[in-house]
């Protein structure tokens, strides 16, 4: 038996449950004001964590990938996006599942950039902000996870799906 090199860690439903509650930002916490009470701005960077974690889950993009993802590579009519991957130096096309249409019609609707899906304050590329997401594991009560994990839980629940890997 070939044993693979690396850990392979994916989220169950429940888990995946938990996870999405937490990062809702309208989810009631003892230590932040309610949703309402909250400036736009930071409610922006709770659904800004909630919305990326989403498109991670049902696309099985590298974090860069979605947190960089442009407009022009999205054609919401068709539901397709065009997923450059610069890893591997080549473009994937991605059917939208209907949670990641949702998620890019609303943002389409109340973008701040032209260019780029998730922006930091300034309107630039959102980078690496991941304080945010990989805390809210540690409130789900997901233990051993990162967030590449969630490029393995879609792969995995393809695979289950009876989806080939190559596939």
């Amino acid at each position: 038996l070939k044993i693979p090199k690396h850990r392979l860690r994916y989220l169950s439903d429940e888990e995946e449950v938990r996870l999405l509650a937490e990062l809702d930002p309208k989810h009631p916490r003892p230590f932040r004001p309610d949703y309402e009470n909250r400036p736009a701005e930071e409610n922006r960077k709770y659904q800004d964590n909630y919305d990326l974690v989403v498109m991670l889950l049902d696309t099985g993009g590298r974090y860069s990938e979605i947190a960089n993802l442009k407009w022009d590579s999205i054609n919401l009519k068709d539901g397709i996006i065009n997923l450059w991957r610069p890893k591997v130096r080549n473009e994937s096309m991605v059917y939208m599942t209907s949670r990641i249409k949702a998620i890019l019609s609303r943002r389409y609707d109340s973008r701040i950039s032209n260019e780029h899906v998730f922006t930091n304050n300034k309107g630039q590329p959102r980078g690496y902000q991941a304080k945010g997401i990989t805390s809210s594991f540690k409130r789900a009560g997901i233990e051993n996870f990162r967030i590449h994990d969630l490029r393995h839980t879609c792969a995995s629940r393809l695979v289950q799906a009876g989806l080939s890997l190559y596939e």
